[in-house]
């Protein structure tokens, strides 16, 4: 990668792009860098700005080797030649890191010849251990995603390994998505559903990073989180998962159960354990921007009973009962009828206790996922994996004595989706209000004995 000499210093302000211009506006870009086209070339606000800053780094290293150069012996004059001939060319030692491990590659890896092999047989380049975060589990072991291994410091690091800054992080707002940004996504996709590795995906961006740029696996978190505009809700709970702190417990300092203390001491108070609950209301919502998914909700509105058939629980006296009632909220009657709307969503709450691992002396850690299924689906589409609604994993290790204390914000939603809420079909171009009804809750017996309390 070369840089014009006439823009080896900083670029001029007058050459900055109006930071009061939208970021789906495209600007001229005076970086000088050849690769992204002549001067001025033209590009997104916020790519222009990428453009310049790394104009700038660039320009930095290249005023420093020359400094370097003037002042060094003879001695070492050769061998600086050379690294300003490699900086020159875009492969100076900076060029060199692996931006997974921070590690420095060995000379193998650049002089080597293409080869046909294919890349799960690329060798893993060498680690250092300062600026390397917990290593991804061993081969052998039967999980190696390693999310279980992962700390907010190693999230910080990688903050720091990607020279992600704060002013970058704040641009991140729902707006048109760049290029490497939607192969960014698609990539997700791909790994979820595909079920790669964190690990794994880290050696994709290592071994295309000439090719294709691709985030960081947190970047791509915090991008697709602050977008799709769904902030988890977090809510103390004992440390023992005995209940949350909600409703009657709200101003408990000392469980009162267990009675170990719900905070920790100091002047920086913070709850020993939290639960995190996703709201469900804005991923409802959310389905009327897709044609394809209003389609396909509709199958409980076009849905034909035949007397003495039993197929599904649109079928069930339940639901046939709720369907000649009005919605009653906290004794006052809306005057509307469940399910009056086609558009009106009806779902079910599952829930299951799950053992994670063996503790010492027999003792099992649980944990206790809840999620939501939508049964405007047809059958063949409720339970698929792309389909299910998480609500939130209640943390172990133990059972819950009082489960509804975490249900408590879940309730909340389900009164104000029964209210109605204002919701845009893409379909039909328009603003209607938007009603859901959770109409059953499921589990085994097991989980159901605490959910319903004697």
């Amino acid at each position: 990668m070369t840089l014009s000499p006439d823009l080896i210093p900083n670029p001029n302000p007058n050459q900055m792009p109006d930071h009061r211009a939208s970021t789906k506006e495209k600007v001229r870009c005076y970086c000088g860098i050849e690769e992204y086209g002549p001067i001025p070339h033209w590009c997104h606000v916020r790519t222009c700005y990428r453009h310049l800053a790394k104009a700038k780094k660039l320009a930095q290293h290249a005023m420093g080797d020359d400094n370097n150069n003037n002042n060094d012996n003879n001695d070492n004059n050769h061998q600086m030649d050379i690294d300003s001939n490699k900086f020159a060319e875009g492969q100076g030692p900076e060029d060199d890191l692996d931006a997974y491990t921070g590690a420095q590659l060995d000379d193998k890896w650049l002089e080597s010849e293409p080869s046909d092999a294919g890349w799960d047989e690329v060798e893993e380049p060498a680690r250092v251990t300062s600026r390397t975060p917990t290593p991804p589990p061993d081969d052998e072991e039967p999980q190696e995603d390693g999310f279980e291994h992962i700390t907010k410091e190693d999230y910080r690091e990688y903050d720091r390994w990607f020279d992600e800054t704060i002013q970058e992080m704040d641009e991140i707002i729902a707006e048109n998505l760049t290029e490497e940004e939607m192969d960014s996504i698609k990539m997700m996709a791909i790994r979820l559903f595909g079920h790669i590795s964190q690990r794994n995906y880290e050696r994709i961006r290592y071994s295309f990073q000439e090719k294709i740029h691709l985030l960081s696996s947190y970047r791509l978190h915090r991008k697709l989180t602050i977008l799709s505009g769904i902030s988890p809700l977090s809510i103390d709970c004992c440390v023992n998962s005995c209940h949350a702190f909600t409703g009657r417990y709200a101003k408990e300092e000392f469980c009162s159960k267990c009675k170990q203390a719900c905070y920790t001491s100091g002047l920086r108070r913070k709850a020993c354990q939290v639960f995190e609950y996703l709201p469900i209301t804005p991923r409802l919502q959310g389905y009327f921007n897709n044609p394809d998914m209003v389609q396909k909700m509709y199958y409980r509105a076009d849905y034909t009973q035949e007397e003495g058939r039993m197929d599904d629980y649109i079928d069930s006296k339940r639901y046939k009962k709720l369907c000649h009632m009005n919605i009653v909220i906290e004794g006052e009657d809306l005057g509307i009828r469940y399910f009056h709307g086609s558009r009106d969503i009806a779902y079910a709450v599952m829930t299951d206790g799950v053992s994670l691992f063996q503790l010492a002396h027999n003792q099992k850690s649980t944990c206790w996922p809840i999620m939501a299924i939508n049964l405007n689906l047809p059958a063949s589409e409720r339970v698929k994996l792309r389909n299910l609604l998480p609500l939130g994993v209640i943390p172990g290790p133990n059972q819950p004595k009082d489960f509804d204390s975490f249900l408590e914000p879940f309730v909340q939603e389900a009164i104000e989706q029964a209210c109605g809420v204002e919701t845009y079909d893409v379909t039909r171009r328009e603003r209607f209000t938007l009603r859901a009804h959770p109409i059953m809750v499921s589990g085994d017996m097991q989980a159901m004995k605490h959910v319903n309390p004697p």
